[in-house]
């Protein structure tokens, strides 16, 4: 058949199927099933490493062993054992998936705790958006009536120099008036 090591034997997809009474498609698809270690043969045919009890075991083509009485009351016995064991799993099971249900609820209720905690920070988020733009519209009126207000006192200089200006010109008109005594004339002083 293959080589044996280490309680494995190497045999081909035909060895393999011929030893457990199947087709080989069927023993290819058991070992890519049961994950076991595939390799290329030198003659390149391909080697499933198997282990030796699973090759020990009568193919199907060999008839079941008799069983007799007291073997069958023993398998009643384990079948019970086996029942009862899969029961308590079953028990086990059932506990978890309380315990789970219950981890569930709580996860959910967080979770709906934490959106509603989303849905009012999106809320105050809109109303810091709309206070942001009140807040840039007034900006922009301040800036504007600021410029405006530079603009009304650039012209104010503009007129007090003016005024300044004239007011020097109007001095200048009276002493030359009052050196000449047209300004004592025209008042009736002597």
């Amino acid at each position: 058949m293959g080589d044996v090591t280490d309680d494995v034997r190497l045999v081909s997809y035909a060895e393999g199927g011929a030893a457990l009474g199947i087709k080989s498609e069927s023993f290819r698809r058991l070992a890519f099933r049961r994950r076991w270690r595939r390799s290329i043969g030198n003659d390149g045919t391909a080697r499933v490493a198997v282990p030796v009890m699973v090759l020990e075991r009568p193919a199907r083509d060999e008839p079941a062993p008799v069983i007799s009485l007291s073997s069958r009351d023993m398998a009643g016995t384990a079948m019970g054992d086996m029942l009862a064991e899969l029961r308590d799993r079953a028990t086990r099971a059932e506990a978890l998936s309380r315990d789970l249900a219950g981890h569930l609820a709580r996860a959910e209720g967080e979770r709906d705790g934490l959106r509603a905690s989303l849905a009012a920070l999106d809320a105050a988020l809109a109303e810091a958006a709309r206070r942001s733009g009140e807040m840039e519209l007034a900006l922009v009126t301040s800036r504007a009536a600021l410029v405006d207000a530079e603009k009304a006192g650039r012209e104010a200089n503009a007129r007090s120099a003016m005024a300044d200006r004239a007011a020097v010109d109007v001095k200048k008109e009276l002493s030359r008036l009052r050196q000449r005594g047209v300004l004592a004339r025209l008042l009736n002083r002597p």
